[in-house]
């Protein structure tokens, strides 16, 4: 990639200076790194890249236990028996004839008689003569429903009460005389129908048996008993917002030390059961569980799968939607140049160092779902003096809702440098108070090269590595509104040489831990120095630090990262092994720094990929990006490695975004989110320099 010549530093002696910028004319400076991005010098990479942003609290909780067994239903209540049919009232006689005359007109039709009431069941009574109808009898109650058996083990469904017999059919009355015919006349009129008896009232229902108690939550629910015989095959089902569900089945026979991990996207609100004979775990999103070990036991008698627990923290492994490019950009602006992410992951602020002619400017982008926008302009800060090339690094606080913007040759003729800090509401980004410089600079201090907030954003690291061609970075508070240096500037003893120390810096959340990389040190070979404060009070932490194993002048401390508790420490070293590059890890026990493992290099890079040009820890440490900005010719690439126990493992291919124009450098600049499972990649060589940022879930 080409950059604008905007080098006002003079090369000493002891500066080295490489070609090979893809424009053929531009010398870089590797002391300085202001010329353009490429490195491909076995000695020492290019300029720091922006710090890693602060990570939010602690790791996720483990599985829930198993739901309690539900309680059964109880037996049915017997139905209550059938109420009778009452007698048949008898029919009435039939008038006599009348003598012989004329037709006298016909007898009004006597009235029916009442239904007898709904008597027990009983023999059919015998038939008697056709009479008056006799009124229906009135129905019999019905018997009270049983009361409902409490909840408690399935028991068996109780009968159904017997049904009650039919009650007796009352006689029919006997059919009167046959009277003589006369005249016809009038129908009768309809007897009226007998009242319907009522029916009998509702039994209660029984009251609802309690449900059985929540089992216990740890980190690994208990395994359940062992079920009844047959495939032994553990599926996991996820079903997400849209209701898909999806099966995973293991193998049908168990085989002796397989293990796999299962991984589960609860961060799209996934509800997952798995099921397996030996019982079953419900795991929900708040139980925050990215995946689970099981593994397999074969034993004739109880053949079985087990799960092993869940893994904290788990690893992006495909793009999200496409590059982000922000609007307004002047010029080639190198956006992802730098890149910072909020804990979230959902607020991604974006530094382009050389946009409009090297004033730099700083884009910030948000999510909604799987969906990325630019929130408002492009960010400024005002009071710059020159070409201060804002966005040369940038941190967000864990909230999102604090950033740090450095600019490391703000007052251009001194190159003094200076940081500014920006704060939103609502989706509004505002400058807080003025450009922030520390005193006691000596020199062309650049401060600004890094920049670092707490998680509360109330505590910012800024580091100067020219300051006295040694380096030293400052420490800024604040209170309300207002930011103050606390304390004189901080410089690690022990530097063999120009240290450079400020190439780059990392806060602990609380921010009273602080790594401080001088990639310069000991000819190129690099250290890091680690700081603590009491109080207001910053203190240097045993020696420096310089990881074993290296090939060569790695330029340790190139970049470095923190986790949450300040406890693990990433460090870049991308001249290692002729520029392959590496990254070493150390973690702290009480006040003592060990490294953990030997140095980590991807493997599947092409040529000299400088990996550890840029680094990021997950808040819990257990998952680490490491960018490589030269691979494959320039276009760049990032690894990601995750540790179980001690040991870390590199996991899948490199990730390369797709859409890339050119010879993007992916991986200049890398920020994991706090659970490690969103990444921000920069690519600021992009299409001729206009640059792009990647983000990868």
């Amino acid at each position: 990639m080409s950059r604008p010549s905007h080098h006002h530093h003079k090369h000493g002696k002891d500066d080295l200076l490489i070609t090979g910028c893809s424009c053929g004319s531009i010398k870089r400076c590797i002391n300085c790194r202001r010329c353009c991005l490429i490195i491909e010098c076995g000695r020492g990479p290019r300029g720091p890249t922006g710090p890693s942003g602060p990570t939010g609290p602690g790791g996720p909780t483990g599985p829930g236990g198993p739901t309690g067994s539900q309680g059964s239903t109880g037996s049915q209540g017997p139905t209550g028996l059938q109420g009778s049919t009452g007698p048949q009232g008898p029919t009435g006689l039939q008038g006599p004839t009348g003598p012989s005359g004329p037709t006298g007109p016909t007898g009004l039709q006597g009235p029916t008689g009442p239904t007898g009431l709904q008597g027990p069941t009983g023999p059919t009574g015998a038939q008697g003569p056709t009479g008056l109808q006799g009124p229906t009898g009135l129905q019999g109650p019905t018997g009270p429903t049983g009361a409902q058996g409490p909840t408690g083990l399935q028991g068996p469904t109780g009968p159904t009460g017997a049904q009650g017999p039919t009650g007796s059919q009352g006689p029919t009355g006997p059919t009167g005389a046959q009277g003589p015919t006369g005249s016809q006349g009038p129908t009768g009129s309809q007897g009226p129908t007998g009242l319907q008896g009522p029916t009998g009232s509702q039994g209660p229902t029984g009251l609802q048996g309690p449900t059985g108690s929540q089992g216990p939550t740890g980190l690994q629910g208990l395994t359940g008993s062992t079920g009844p015989t047959g495939s032994l095959a553990l599926i996991v089902t996820i079903e997400d917002t849209s209701n898909q569900v999806v099966n995973y089945n293991l193998p049908t026979s168990p085989i002796d030390g397989y293990t796999e991990i299962v991984r589960m996207l609860t961060k799209w609100g996934l509800n997952i059961e798995v099921k397996a004979p030996i019982g079953t775990a419900n795991i929900t999103p708040a139980d925050n569980i990215k995946a689970f070990y099981y593994d397999a036991v074969s034993d004739p008698n109880n053949p079985k799968y087990r799960i092993l627990g869940d893994i904290d923290s788990f690893y992006p492994t495909e793009q999200e939607g496409s590059k982000l490019i922000g609007t307004g950009a002047t010029d080639i602006a190198t956006q992802g140049f730098s890149v910072g992410l909020s804990a979230d992951g959902n607020t991604l602020a974006v530094g382009g160092a050389f946009d409009d002619s090297s004033n730099g400017a700083t884009w910030i982008f948000t999510r909604s779902g799987s969906s990325w926008t630019q929130q408002g302009n492009k960010l400024i800060g005002t009071g710059a003096t020159g070409n201060a090339r804002q966005g040369t690094s940038v941190s967000l606080s864990a909230d999102g809702s604090t950033l740090a913007i450095g600019g490391y040759i703000d007052d251009t003729v001194n190159e003094t440098g200076a940081t500014w800090i920006f704060t939103r509401s609502g989706t509004t980004w505002t400058q807080q108070g003025g450009k922030l410089v520390g005193a006691g600079a000596t020199g062309k201090s650049t401060q600004g090269t890094s920049v670092s907030l707490s998680a509360d954003g109330n505590t910012l690291a800024v580091g100067g590595p020219g300051d006295n061609s040694s380096g030293a970075t400052w420490i800024f508070t604040r209170s309300g509104s207002t930011w103050t240096q606390q304390g004189n500037k901080l410089i690690g003893t022990g530097a063999t040489g120009n240290a450079r120390q400020g190439n780059s810096v990392s806060l602990s959340a609380n921010g009273n831990t602080l790594a401080i990389g001088g990639s310069f040190d000991d000819s190129f070979n690099g250290a890091t120095w680690i700081f603590t404060r009491s109080g207001t009070t910053w203190t240097q932490q045993g020696s420096k630090l310089v990881g074993t194993g290296a090939a060569g002048n790695a330029s340790q401390g190139i970049s470095v990262s923190l986790s949450a508790t300040g406890n693990n420490l990433a460090i870049g070293g991308p001249g290692d092994n002729t520029s392959i590059g590496a990254t070493w890890i150390f973690t702290r026990s009480g006040t003592t720094w060990t490294q953990q493992g030997d140095k980590l290099a991807g493997t599947g890079a092409t040529g000299a990929a400088q990996q550890g040009i840029s680094v990021s820890l997950s808040a819990d440490g257990n998952s680490l990006a490491v960018g490589g900005e030269l691979d494959d010719s320039n276009h760049g690439a990032t690894w990601i490695f995750t540790r179980s126990e001690t040991i870390w493992t590199q996991k899948d291919d490199k990730l390369v975004g797709t859409g890339a124009v050119g010879s993007a450098q992916q991986g200049t600049s890398v920020k994991l989110s706090a659970d490690g499972n969103t990444l921000a990649v920069g690519g600021p060589a992009d299409d001729k320099s206009k640059g792009a940022t990647w983000i990868f879930v």
